[in-house]
């Protein structure tokens, strides 16, 4: 808490400072001025929050400064204190605002009880205004708020559902435990898998708004719509009214016919569940979850949920195709290999009632089939990955059947090029050569891949093998090789040399070159004709 003294008469600053107690009143810093311009110049520099002002000074009175510092710093609270009993200037001061008006003499007693009670004044304007400005905040982002809040349902523990409940009733959501619920997901494929030009979270929440609206049955509900741990949208349905939920299949299906309308270039899956109490929302959140995972097609269809119990009670087989698919890869059959597997992911995973459980037993099976064989023909399952697709990436791939098609892909690939190592060397060769013919082109992996014939990912691998560099980085090195010979021997302006070594964009050349070399290319060539210099 700051305050500012403004008097003329430097004995009324100096008697005020010796015997008024302002440490054990709560004050930071006390700061004094004797003139309005002084006070204005404090004002200026740091936060006053009290001013304890004179009225007539030279030049502007007192009056005058509370005019301005009520303009300028409407939360400063501000006394006036002065030895002239004038009904005037007491009739404008509190025309102004002013929190007390002090005649002297007075007794410094009552002087620190006006700025005790000045100080309870400042906390409680300060609280509103801060209750305000969450207020405030709130309103304007009350999605992110509400948001927030209903994640707090996708833990395990059921004291986040009591919170849940208590945050929700604060922000004017009526619930309680015993309140009927239902659920309904809305997965848009591009934005859940970040897909190129996938529209906004705005956009999504906007579409859901308009499609609930347009389906009567959702008039006089409570609903929450949020984003999941898991980028899908959820919808929470809630009402005092048991009978009211839940929503029938038409209902939702009119909801979901409205949302893909909104999003015409957006494959969407629509799942709903049954209703429940709100105190068994961690449950039905489960049980949603293990339903959509099921969907590893990743097919835009309106699904209803399966109920857990039911789930339970499916007979849960896949037939072992371990002993055959191992035949056909020691067999070199890949190709066949390659349908039969495409066969069981398309065909036979979707007849299985749990066809997330399913799909992730073939995507174990099919890892431990290559990675045996890889291990049997002495190849470094480390080495045969790439930041294109890494280890974690093959080992994470088991939630949808395109996922495992790309890993079989990769896994195949791999494979074959372990029967072609004596030409591995002949194509990192090829390809060394390219890359030095072509150094002022914006080459890429694929390109010099193509050009060698080879599948990208494989190619990526056999290069690092043969030369223990990434082929990206070796690029790059041959690039900033030749961009050093034409910085020291030639006086081609940086942007030119930049085009030179196929870098377009010179911004994008001089941090590449900085983070390769630590200085830049116009330092490097400083550097290097200084020591060139015999004179320096």
């Amino acid at each position: 808490m700051n305050i500012l003294i403004v008097d003329d008469q430097s004995s009324v600053l100096k008697g005020l400072l010796s015997n008024i107690h302002f440490a054990e009143l709560g004050f930071d810093s006390v700061d004094t001025a004797m003139s309005t311009g002084e006070a204005l110049k404090i004002l200026e520099k740091k936060p006053i929050h009290i001013l304890l002002t004179d009225v007539e000074m030279p030049g502007r009175n007192g009056l005058e400064l509370n005019s301005i510092v009520k303009e300028k710093y409407p939360d400063v609270l501000r006394i006036v204190l002065t030895s002239h009993a004038v009904f005037s200037y007491a009739q404008t001061s509190i025309k102004l605002g002013c929190f007390d008006y002090i005649v002297q003499p007075a007794p410094f007693e009552d002087i620190e009880a006006s700025l005790k009670r000045a100080i309870d004044a400042v906390d409680v304007n300060y609280n509103n205004r801060r209750i305000t400005r969450y207020g405030h905040l709130f309103k304007n982002h009350e999605n992110e708020f509400l948001n927030s809040i209903i994640q707090k349902l996708y833990s395990n523990d059921p004291e986040d559902v009591r919170a849940c409940i208590g945050l929700l009733n604060q922000s004017g959501h009526s619930v309680t435990p015993k309140s009927t619920a239902q659920l309904i997901f809305a997965d848009v494929f591009p934005y859940t898998h970040r897909e190129p030009g996938y529209p906004s979270q705005r956009q999504i929440m906007n579409a859901i708004s308009n499609a609930l609206k347009s389906v009567p049955f959702f008039d006089g509900l409570n609903l929450l719509v949020s984003l999941n741990p898991y980028r899908q949208f959820s919808i929470l349905l809630i009402s005092k009214e048991e009978s009211r939920l839940p929503a029938g299949e038409a209902p939702v299906t009119r909801f979901y016919e409205n949302l893909c309308g909104s999003l015409p270039d957006c494959p969407i899956a629509c799942y709903f569940g049954d209703s429940f109490p709100f105190s068994d929302i961690q449950l039905a959140i489960k049980v949603a979850n293990d339903h959509i995972k099921n969907n590893v097609a990743k097919e835009p269809v309106l699904s209803h949920i399966i109920p857990k119990n039911l789930l339970d009670n499916l007979s849960i087989s896949l037939p072992d195709y371990q002993n055959h698919w191992n035949k056909l890869l020691y067999t070199g059959q890949k190709s066949l290999l390659k349908k039969d597997i495409d066969f069981c992911l398309d065909e036979k995973i979707a007849t299985m009632p749990n066809r997330f459980q399913s799909l992730c037993d073939v995507h174990q099976q099919l890892i431990q089939l290559f990675f045996e064989y890889f291990h049997e023909n002495g190849i470094d399952i480390n080495s045969l990955f790439t930041e294109d697709f890494t280890y974690q990436d093959c080992m994470d791939s088991f939630s949808s059947v395109e996922g495992v098609k790309r890993t079989v892909d990769f896994l195949l690939n791999a494979a074959t090029g372990v029967a072609s190592t004596p030409q591995e060397l002949d194509y990192v060769e090829k390809a060394k050569a390219y890359i030095s013919e072509n150094y002022n082109q914006p080459l890429s992996v694929k390109e010099v891949a193509d050009h060698v014939h080879l599948n990208p990912e494989y190619f990526t691998r056999i290069f690092k093998k043969e030369t223990e560099k990434n082929i990206k980085n070796y690029i790059v090195d041959c690039k900033m090789t030749l961009a050093k010979d034409l910085l020291a021997a030639s006086n081609l302006p940086v942007s030119m040399v930049a085009l030179e070594v196929g870098y377009n964009n010179f911004s994008h050349f001089t941090q590449i070159f900085k983070k390769i070399e630590n200085m830049t290319p116009s330092e490097y060539r400083l550097r290097v004709t200084k020591k060139e210099d015999p004179e320096t």
